[in-house]
């Protein structure tokens, strides 16, 4: 800068009283001049070179991040899934079979039918055993947690240092 001026950098910094620039003070890119007497600032760096573009950067890559727990929660739920599918798919059939061989009490599935009350038990099995919810879950929960902390001035690099601090 040449020439003095205060500038309102709590866009930047999270400060919110404003900080006098002397000649040769650096002026941060998206801050706001709140008061001078004639003065000038020098460009030093545009587009990625800037620290409001360093820091969208570093809430993006947060929010894309992997952490540790999400993959062990893809692996599991690539064999956990279809084990359960196959699970569902048997405990129908085997139930069906108990009705059609009369194991079964009629009674008990008169009114919908055989094939409507061994579906039942099917869904269940599935509807039970079914971990899809935590393989959507860990991604939307970083996803979340960056982004609020962003909004409230905490900048968190990636997943797993959200992992680390809870």
């Amino acid at each position: 800068t040449h020439g003095e001026l205060t500038v309102d950098e709590s866009m930047i910094t999270g400060e919110s009283v404003p900080v006098l620039k002397t000649p040769g003070s650096p002026v941060l890119g998206g801050t706001v001049c709140v008061e001078t007497s004639g003065a000038f600032c020098c460009v030093t760096g545009v587009g990625a070179q800037t620290a409001l573009h360093q820091i969208v950067t570093l809430v993006q890559e947060a929010q894309t991040s992997r952490v540790p727990i999400q993959s062990l929660a893809d692996n599991i739920s690539s064999i956990f899934v279809p084990a359960v599918c196959a699970l569902s798919v048997v405990t129908f059939l085997i139930w069906y079979a108990l009705c059609n061989t009369g194991v079964v009490p009629e009674e008990w599935y008169e009114a919908e039918g055989d094939g409507t009350f061994s579906l039942m038990f099917g869904i269940a099995c599935l509807v039970i055993s079914c971990p899809c919810a935590l393989g959507l879950a860990t991604p939307t929960a970083v996803m979340v947690g960056t982004g609020v902390g962003a909004q409230h001035g905490v900048l968190i690099k990636g997943g797993e240092a959200l992992e680390t601090a809870s």
